[in-house]
């Protein structure tokens, strides 16, 4: 019997962190962040730390959240990693299923245009907020902004953003 009961506190120990003290678990640990991928993921929100046990013979210890899931490949706008700016879906019916985004593409600040899928806002905000960390101030004068029809603005509101053959797509009119 006592080889049993002993058996049963290793297997409660590891399992739940408490065993015979009459004290509540221990909480868990967050989970990660998930990587952006390249073709349109997101990146993973960090999991919260789990909650502590109450008190009992022995108390359930909080469950470790997983990370957020994503796809391969880091963001890296420096070009001097292996990374890149990820993809968005372009994807529309209308006009109203796009949204015009701008991607900073230099350390000068100078941007490029972009109409993706309004579903993808978040995720692109997202991926240009790291992107915009990478850049090192250098001083030199931003270039007017280039929407995707290859024509630039200096004043982005200039800029515009359709459905054309079924892809959002930006242009100066």
């Amino acid at each position: 019997m006592k080889t049993t009961a002993f058996l049963l506190c290793v297997t409660v120990t590891v399992g739940l962190s408490a065993c015979g003290d009459g004290g509540g678990g221990s909480g868990g640990s967050a989970g990660a962040a998930g990587a952006a991928g390249t073709g349109g993921s997101t990146a993973g929100s960090s999991g919260n730390a789990g909650t502590g046990g109450g008190a009992a013979t022995a108390g359930a210890a909080g469950a470790t959240s997983s990370g957020g899931s994503g796809g391969s490949g880091a963001i890296d706008c420096s070009k001097t990693g292996a990374g890149a700016f990820p993809d968005f879906d372009k994807t529309c019916a209308a006009a109203a299923d796009c949204v015009l985004k701008f991607h900073q593409i230099n350390c000068c600040g100078t941007r490029d245009a972009i109409g993706i899928n309004k579903d993808q806002g978040a995720a692109f905000d997202a991926a240009e907020m790291t992107c915009e960390m990478q850049y090192p101030g250098c001083g030199c004068a931003q270039q007017p902004t280039t929407a995707e029809d290859g024509k630039t603005a200096q004043d982005e509101s200039m800029i515009m953003v359709d459905c054309k053959s079924g892809k959002c797509s930006s242009y100066v009119p």
